[in-house]
């Protein structure tokens, strides 16, 4: 008899990934169905609380929401890059790595706070005691992201995960020389 594990995602993660991630569940439970699904952090928690989901995998620092009893195992990480508005790409050609300092007089689009990015985001410019600059709107998708930087309306910070196929500028964000990520857990 085939069994089911309900498995929910943070879209920063996406399918694709998780089945990497669970490639070593999957051979040794071959019969056992993952039957996904891909929302908000927020509903995710309250899906698992009320026994509806099995696991979920988000943003490490999300699981503040998660009752005290759940296991937390960290995952991997996600390094994050800026991508400048295309109208001051120039004045960042050739540099290799910026700082939130660096980037902290830019002018930022985000999404709605339902995935992680933006709580991270925010996060790491409280971090440094800056204020993040918000463009006036908001982008619906990682994707959107990226077009609000090629039409010069705001930069972005996306996962590097989010831009391996973008063909604009994107640079490393670092902090000491280090990547700065955003961690994942189950």
């Amino acid at each position: 008899m085939a069994t089911k594990v309900q498995i929910g995602l943070s879209p920063l993660i996406g399918v694709a990934r998780a089945e990497s991630i669970l490639a070593r569940f999957k051979s040794r439970s071959p019969t056992t169905e993952r039957v996904y699904c891909e929302t908000g952090i927020d509903k995710l928690h309250s899906r698992l609380v009320r026994g509806l989901l099995d696991v979920i995998i988000v943003p490490s620092d999300s699981h503040t929401l998660a009752p005290a009893d759940c296991v937390r195992l960290p995952l991997m990480s996600d390094q994050l890059m800026f991508v400048p508005r295309s109208s001051e790409r120039a004045n960042w050609l050739g540099i290799e790595g910026v700082t939130v300092k660096d980037i902290a007089n830019e002018k930022f689009i985000l999404i709605p706070d339902i995935c992680g990015l933006t709580r991270a985001t925010l996060k790491l410019f409280q971090s440094i005691g800056a204020s993040l600059s918000r463009c006036s709107g908001q982008a619906s998708s990682y994707n959107s992201i990226l077009e609000w930087s090629n039409v010069s309306l705001a930069s972005g910070i996306l996962p590097i995960s989010k831009v391996r196929n973008f063909q604009g500028l994107v640079i490393p964000i670092l902090d000491g020389g280090h990547p700065v990520v955003i961690e994942y857990s189950i």
